[in-house]
């Protein structure tokens, strides 16, 4: 059974929805690339993850605040979404080999997906973000760098960070994506 939202904090949300969830939905919008169910989806958990944390975190937030911790918890509702998804994938995308993969094949990529993703999870926000665009989703620098609203090469300094982070963490043989046309080499 899920946790309920504290009685005395019902109002004070309820007002917040009113005069946040327009932004906190262009949030995701953005996140999801225009993804109306997907942003909706992000925006109701990103109430419901601020409502159970009304009284420890969020309450004594400036407005400020409190609309960008919504978003960032609106977006990474988001990215948690296709990462889960990507996971399912990385298991069935198997196009480059020939033949049916062995079951131990499958499991190393999994456990190397996994370590990739406990490594990217312990990295700084932005890093993290950045990271989890670039290897798991195949963004672009330049899509990066406009939906976070930093510059290409800032984007740049925080995929080179985040790979050196990855090859401590995973060992220098993983692969999380092909060579991009922008001319930075895969991981």
């Amino acid at each position: 059974m899920g946790q309920r939202i504290p009685p005395e904090a019902v109002r004070e949300i309820s007002e917040l929805f009113v005069q946040e969830s327009a932004a906190v939905f262009r949030a995701a919008f953005n996140a999801t690339r225009r993804n109306r169910s997907e942003s909706e989806d992000a925006v109701q958990e990103a109430f419901q993850a601020a409502a159970l944390s009304w009284n420890s975190t969020v309450r004594d937030l400036s407005p400020a605040q409190k609309r960008a911790w919504l978003c960032r918890v609106a977006i990474f509702k988001v990215i948690d979404s296709y990462r889960a998804a990507k996971l399912l994938e990385l298991t069935e995308d198997q196009s480059d080999e020939i033949g049916s993969p062995s079951a131990e094949h499958i499991a190393l990529r999994r456990v190397a997906s996994q370590h990739c993703l406990e490594a990217i999870g312990g990295m700084p926000v932005v890093q993290r973000t950045v990271a989890y665009l670039k290897f798991f989703e195949e963004w672009s620098t330049n899509e990066i760098g406009k939906f976070l609203g930093i510059s290409a090469s800032t984007v740049r300094v925080h995929v080179h960070s985040a790979r050196v982070t990855l090859e401590k963490a995973v060992g220098p043989e993983v692969l999380l994506t092909s060579e991009e046309a922008d001319g930075e080499r895969a991981l």
